[in-house]
Order: C-alpha cells, then structure tokens, then sequence
C-alpha cells in the first residue's frame, strides 16, 4: 500500500473525526466500524478489502452503550488502523494481522478514554468555579482529545501496515491462515447474532427462542409458497 501525503491527511482527519464522533460531537455514527472501514478504503481505492474488516468489528461491538459510566473502546480508531494493515497486507494473512491489530488498539484506547474523563472533568470544574471563564476552551480541549487520538491510532496503524507488509510480502502464503480467517468471520457472526438476541430480549421481554423459531417459520412458509406458486 502506497501512502501518498493527500492520503495520509485525509485518513488522519478522518480517524480523528470518527473518535471525536463517539466521544463528543454530534454522535452521528460515522464511527461504526464499518462506515469508518470502508471510508478508509476508500481514501486508498480499495473500499472491497477494508469492508471485511469492518464487517467483523462491526459484528465484536454490536451496540456498544456507554451504560453506567462504562469506558468502551473506540471503535472507528480501531476499525480504521485494522483497515490499513489490511490494506497493506495482502491475503488471509493480512486479514487476521488486521483483526487483531484493530482488537489491540480498541484496547489501548480504553484506559486513553478514562484519562480524558478526568482531564475533561477537572476543566470543567474549573471553569465552573470560575463562573464560566475558560468553558469555551474546556469544551474545545474536550473535543480535541478525542480528535487527537483517532490521529494517533491511524497514524499507528500507518506505520504498523508499513512495517507488517513489508515484513510479509516475500513470505509464501499458507492455507492455514485462511481457515483461521474463515474461523474468525464464523465466530463474529454468532457473536453478533448472541448480542442481538440478547438486546432484542431486553427492549421485549421476549426470549430469544420466540423470536428465532417466528423467523424459521416465517421462512418456510415463504418457501412453500415460492414452491407451490411455480
């Protein structure tokens, strides 16, 4: 992957927009993991490798809700430095490195969001105490935080996707790494589908076992009719 300068503005602008998304502004779900992948292959003309990876981030966090003072990962920093080893490296091999890059960073940035919770709470209390002097600069530091760590994880998975892929590319490829690929997609998928159930049982009260055997039913009468109309 040739990264030029136009290239690398653009992907730090926007990982720094996506973590500012999901931690201070507007929430306009621009950091989803699979908006943030494939905007970040887009930027470097292959959106159809980065979707993938997406996709499975996208399965790992389904709805993640700041419940309770929860610190959660920042998802769109994670998804778009995964992008870019994946970007980089080609094959399974460079599918499985991202994933697990993407889980790294997701990683690193939760205890980044509590010392951005304590930053942004003492100048809030400052300038509080203060009858309002300094709030406007508060709430811009508030969101330059965030900005400034979606730059960091993009710029991290900038140097990682070079260093990684150069690193791979004279290796042969092998067939074991793509299973294990295949492994990961089938294990994001049934997570995915348990987080759902799960929430569906929240918001109604019902078990998930309702609703998966409407859906089995629902689809084999909509077989059987597509069979008895031919």
């Amino acid at each position: 992957m040739s990264t030029g300068l136009l290239q690398a503005i653009g992907i730090l602008v926007w990982a720094g927009l996506c973590s500012a998304d999901q931690r201070a502004v507007a929430s306009r779900q621009i950091h989803q993991p699979i908006v943030a992948a494939v905007v970040t292959g887009l930027i470097f003309g292959a959106p159809e490798r980065a979707l993938p990876v997406g996709l499975w981030l996208q399965l790992v966090w389904p709805t993640p809700m700041p419940i309770g003072g929860a610190l959660l990962p920042d998802t769109g920093s994670a998804a778009i430095a995964a992008s870019l080893v994946a970007l980089a490296v080609p094959g399974g091999e460079g599918f499985l490195i991202a994933i697990l890059f993407g889980l790294l960073v997701a990683w690193f940035t939760i205890p980044w969001e509590r010392r951005l919770r304590r930053a942004n709470g003492a100048r809030e209390e400052r300038a509080l105490a203060a009858r309002g002097k300094g709030l406007t600069g508060a709430i811009a530091l508030g969101v330059g935080g965030p900005f400034l760590r979606g730059m960091v994880a993009a710029g991290a998975g900038l140097m990682f996707a070079r260093y990684v892929g150069g690193w791979i590319e004279p290796l042969p490829r092998t067939p074991v790494l793509g299973l294990l690929t295949k492994s990961l997609i089938g294990g994001a998928g049934a997570l995915g589908l348990a987080g759902l159930l799960a929430r569906v049982q929240r918001e109604t009260g019902r078990t998930w076992f309702s609703w998966v055997s409407a859906g089995l039913l629902i689809g084999a009468a909509g077989r059987f009719l597509i069979e008895v109309s031919r």
